[in-house]
């Protein structure tokens, strides 16, 4: 109501701005004379020095040209009125690519495109940052020479050259005084920023922030050959980005090449500060009675495993016990906490922290299952569900009371354990039930150390093999046409859409010798939300696999919610497995990061920041990534790492909001008054 009557007031007094406006000065021509006088006063305010901001234009400026306001003319640097508008259009020089150009914040990266900034303060930056990719004719040319001429660089080249003439049967340095390349494979290397590039054992060094190229020939031309490339950033500098003949490559400190044509390799190492660093995550099983997963590994008794995790990443803990067993203690940082379904997720780490678990021999006493206990009626997909989950002693009535249904009673029935669930179908017969009751047991993976040979064969068809190994006792024989499927959610990861093989473990007697083999099925399955597979055939074996399919490369979808900033790369993006991508996100002028989810958590340390650059690491699963932006100027509070603008319902008691309004009324009053003031006199001196 209060807000509806301030709107109102506001009307009301435009219109009578505007009407006490027109009353005013609709004057004839003839009252205006001084014509010559208010002309000179005109020209005089034009032409009245006011404060100008200044556009500098820094980084590899011989990359790249810019045009500032339409003009035909490159510059590096232009001057105009602080809070004015300035627009400019880049093109990149040949044999330069971009790698980031941002003014102030905000990145541009579409050659040929205007772009257009309002002027904040008395000096704003256009940053620059490219790789060479033509070919090089002198050693390392120093991007600070701002002359841009090629002579003096030459000379220094030449004693460069000179110098380093103990390594010039390897990398065979060209002079400067030829025109031809010497024999040999060309590798190229451009480093950006402090850090050194090992071809071999050719040393190439850049100890300043701007760009370097050299040549390194490599002996006996077209013959493929090993070619070991490590990279090392100077104190305070790390690795940014690792291009290989042309395509992003992932980055690592050294890399095995097999080399039979030219190749380009450039390098940007950049601060430190530019990227959040990782953390150490160290997990230890303390004791025999289960394992511990997390990030795709396992941690047995008695052993320790240390795991590399981004600043504000996370990481899925899951703690399995061995049949037998129970979870006994679960510390993270020393401090004991709950665990969740048998899970625990580190969120938003920000240093290096510890979790030990251990175990010891459950007390709890299993009670017998009767038919009388469970809940026999269909869901509307037909399938009787009877939840066994901790209950390993089931009553012979229950498969007694199978056998007596039909179709009319439902489709399946669901025999659920905590690892693994049987459909059965109704009117089909289980036979094979020998006691009472049926001692069921399931165990996951307990069995490594029991069955290692099997992991082993697994592991020696791959070694990036992700496989669960389940063993069964006590299980009757299941009809034909019984359809299982598995828990995969032990892993401490997603693995939501991979395909799954099940395996099982057959004995055939032949000649009087028994062989064992692991038999595939003929049908796959698919990981879900929920970490099941989809229902696959089942064949009757108390060992079985289900084993996920190695994928060489994932997938990383990116995007920005609204307006106010990009994020670079953008949409899906494929990562090789285990490999890293860095995400750079850079707000708009006026704008900062609300925040940025990583598969659905916030990044706490983005929250108000203008650039912010998200890495991920040893990529093992799908993963996405999004951010969202706010107003700078607005008013917003910090919340579980996210920037949330405040609602303007709380502005009763001199909030910025109706600051504003009351500020834009008086400054309307007095219009109205001044304007009014003019009228009278106006008025006065025409009658009187």
């Amino acid at each position: 109501m209060r807000k509806s009557k301030i709107i109102l007031a506001l009307l009301i007094t435009l219109c009578i701005v505007s009407v006490l406006s027109i009353a005013a000065f609709a004057e004839p021509e003839e009252t205006t004379e001084p014509t010559e006088s208010s002309g000179e006063t005109s020209e005089e305010t034009t032409e009245a020095p006011g404060k100008t901001c200044v556009i500098v234009v820094s980084g590899n400026k011989e990359a790249v040209k810019v045009y500032f306001n339409g003009s035909e003319t490159p510059a590096d640097r232009i001057e105009v009125p602080e809070g004015s508008t300035f627009s400019f259009r880049y093109e990149m020089n040949t044999d330069w690519e971009l790698v980031k150009l941002v003014v102030n914040g905000a990145r541009c990266n579409k050659p040929g495109d205007t772009y257009e900034f309002e002027t904040v303060g008395d000096r704003m930056a256009l940053e620059v940052t490219a790789t060479y990719t033509g070919e090089v004719t002198s050693e390392p040319t120093e991007s600070s020479d701002e002359s841009g001429e090629t002579s003096g660089t030459s000379d220094d080249s030449s004693d460069t050259s000179d110098d380093s003439s103990d390594t010039s049967d390897v990398s065979g340095e060209t002079s400067d005084d030829s025109s031809e390349e010497p024999e040999g494979i060309p590798f190229r290397v451009t480093i950006t920023g402090p850090g050194t590039v090992t071809v071999d054992d050719t040393v190439i060094a850049n100890g300043s922030s701007g760009s370097m190229k050299q040549n390194v020939y490599l002996p006996d031309p077209g013959v493929s050959r090993q070619v070991t490339v490590k990279l090392a950033a100077a104190y305070g500098y790390r690795i940014s980005s690792i291009v290989l003949d042309g395509k992003d490559h992932s980055l690592v400190n050294q890399m095995v090449l097999n080399v039979d044509a030219e190749t380009t390799v450039s390098v940007v190492f950049a601060p430190e500060q530019e990227s959040p660093g990782n953390y150490n995550v160290r997990i230890s099983c303390t004791n025999f009675g289960g394992y511990v997963s997390a990030g795709g590994f396992e941690i047995t008794q008695g052993s320790s495993k240390t795991i590399s995790v981004g600043a504000g990443g996370s990481l899925t803990i899951s703690v399995i016990p061995s049949e037998g067993y129970e979870i006994d203690s679960f510390t993270v940082g020393g401090q004991v906490r709950n665990l969740n379904n048998r899970t625990y997720v580190i969120s938003n780490i920000a240093a290096d922290t510890t979790v030990t678990v251990s175990f010891k021999q459950s007390t709890v006493v299993s009670t017998t299952v009767e038919a009388s206990d469970l809940n026999w009626t269909a869901d509307a997909d037909g399938v009787i569900t009877l939840s066994l989950e901790g209950k390993t002693s089931i009553g012979k009535s229950v498969f007694d009371k199978i056998n007596t249904l039909s179709q009319a009673n439902g489709q399946y029935v669901l025999l659920k354990t905590d690892y693994i669930a049987w459909y059965i179908p109704c009117g089909a017969q289980v036979s094979g039930v020998a006691s009472d009751p049926v001692k069921l047991t399931v165990a996951m993976n307990a069995n490594s150390s029991q069955y290692s040979n099997i992991s082993g064969a697994f592991l020696a068809q791959s070694a990036d093999a992700i496989f669960n190994l389940y063993e069964v006792n006590g299980l009757p024989t299941l009809p034909d046409g019984t359809l299982v499927s598995y828990n995969m959610l032990d892993k401490g990861i997603s693995y939501k859409g991979n395909t799954v093989i099940q395996y099982s473990k057959q004995t055939t007697v032949k000649d009087g010798q028994s062989k064992t083999s692991l038999v595939p099925s003929a049908q796959t399955g698919k990981v879900g939300e929920d970490g099941w597979t989809s229902r696959m055939p089942f064949a009757n074996s108390n060992i079985l696999i289900a084993c996920i399919q190695p994928a060489s490369s994932y997938t990383i979808r990116a995007s920005v919610q609204g307006v106010g900033g990009i994020i670079s790369p953008s949409g899906e993006n494929t990562v090789n497995k285990d490999g890293e991508m860095a995400f750079h996100i850079s707000a708009d002028t006026g704008y900062i990061i609300s925040a940025v989810y990583v598969d659905g958590t916030p990044v706490a340390s983005a929250a108000t920041q203008t650039l912010f650059t998200y890495t991920f690491t040893g990529v093992t699963a799908d993963h996405s990534i999004s951010v969202s932006f706010i107003p700078a100027a607005s008013d917003y509070t910090v919340s579980d790492g996210v920037a949330v603008l405040n609602s303007e319902s709380d502005d009763e008691n001199g909030s910025p909001a109706n600051v504003g309004l009351i500020v834009s009324l008086i400054v309307i009053a007095i219009a109205v008054i001044g304007a009014t003031a003019l009228f009278i006199v106006k008025y006065r001196k025409e009658r009187f």
